[in-house]
């Protein structure tokens, strides 16, 4: 059986704001009841005998934020549907204010990591992001997911938001160390569609664009002083705590999408679902899997889909191994490309690997447009 992840899609939300930039609603809680049960049939569609499923992970949206029996159920399908294996890792992302019976009931139903969208710990922070939790919010999920003896937690955190500072992005620093969770996952907030919604001024945005690399570099070497690797682009993990999930997108191993909008790649096949409830629904009413558009990768369309995502990471691409599976002279081919990258300091050979160099992962765009 082919080893394959499951992302499911949740793609409704409290907050106003959607700083992710992910595919979601609020006030659409009249929809919550019919996407489930189209879920449930997309998931139907989509049963694969051949399969094994070794990592699923809940994101949305706030998947945590609506009634849990939702989402234990579609859990439990999964479960009756598909081969899952017996340590298949098992994510949901969480808001902070979950309450403790949701909790329970996602471990009871086999959830083993848990995503925290803390964001930062600072008040003026939250307030300006509009956000509704405190840092003694997050503080406490910590203790009660521990409490319940999970250990795989991650936080995911913001910096370059408006307002803030690098005395604040310490501060940060100080909480983590003082939770101790093994994986943290930090994103830009100059990276999202709707931050025009929050910045409240040009200078706002000019002030966090001057900022994010200072930012970029406190982060790096913070994190590390803490005892953490920094593995990928935006995620720092202790020994052994990776997202085995998250790696099955960088290393393009195959990862079926359900839900709203959901991405995937199935045997080559690269996918998005629908991305509007009136069309989701009307393909799975018709017994159609609701491909709002798809593509059947040929092989150099997976070279470079693999360069591209396997440099993400900082142990970058293993130069034999990219050689032998596209069967190409991976340095003879992208000679150009790759003698520039290494005059600007922008990527690095060293043991047989190509990678990025600290510098270079934060002006990766240059060398992904030439290598496309």
């Amino acid at each position: 059986m082919k080893k394959t992840g499951l992302y499911i899609h949740v793609p409704f939300r409290i907050h106003k704001h959607n700083h992710r930039g992910t595919l979601s609603f609020s006030n659409m809680d009249f929809n919550i009841i019919p996407y489930f049960k189209h879920l449930k049939k997309e998931i139907d569609l989509r049963k694969d005998d051949n399969i094994l499923i070794d990592s699923i992970y809940v994101g949305g949206g706030d998947p945590s934020a609506m009634n849990s029996d939702y989402i234990v159920e579609v859990l439990e399908y999964i479960y009756s549907h598909f081969n899952v294996a017996e340590n298949c890792e098992k994510t949901i992302e969480l808001d902070p204010l979950v309450p403790d019976f949701r909790l329970k009931n996602f471990i009871r139903h086999g959830i083993n990591r848990f995503s925290i969208k803390a964001y930062t710990f600072d008040k003026k922070g939250l307030e300006y992001l509009d956000f509704s939790h405190e840092k003694d919010d997050i503080k406490n999920l910590v203790k009660l997911i521990r409490k319940h003896g999970i250990q795989n937690i991650n936080l995911d955190m913001y910096f370059a938001y408006p307002g803030q500072t690098v005395k604040s992005l310490e501060r940060d620093f100080l909480w983590i160390q003082k939770l101790n969770v093994p994986h943290v996952s930090f994103y830009s907030f100059l990276n999202y569609e709707d931050m025009d919604a929050i910045y409240r001024s040009k200078e706002d945005l000019e002030m966090s664009n001057s900022l994010e690399e200072d930012m970029l570099d406190a982060i790096a070497f913070m994190m590390a002083k803490q005892g953490y690797e920094h593995y990928e682009i935006n995620h720092f993990a202790k020994h052994g705590m990776r997202s085995y999930h998250n790696q099955k997108y960088w290393n393009l191993e195959d990862y079926m999408g359900v839900g709203l909008g959901a991405s995937g790649l199935v045997n080559n096949k690269l996918y998005r679902n629908q991305i509007t409830f009136d069309k989701y629904f009307s393909d799975i009413n018709n017994n159609k899997i609701p491909y709002l558009e798809s593509e059947d990768l040929t092989l150099e369309e997976f070279e470079k889909n693999y360069i591209i995502s396997k440099m993400g990471m900082m142990e970058g691409i293993d130069i034999a191994y990219v050689n032998k599976r596209f069967k190409i002279d991976l340095l003879k081919k992208y000679k150009t490309t790759i003698e520039d990258n290494l005059k600007a300091n922008i990527i690095e050979l060293e043991d047989g690997r190509l990678k990025f160099t600290e510098k270079g992962m934060y002006l990766s765009n240059k060398f992904y447009t030439e290598i496309i």
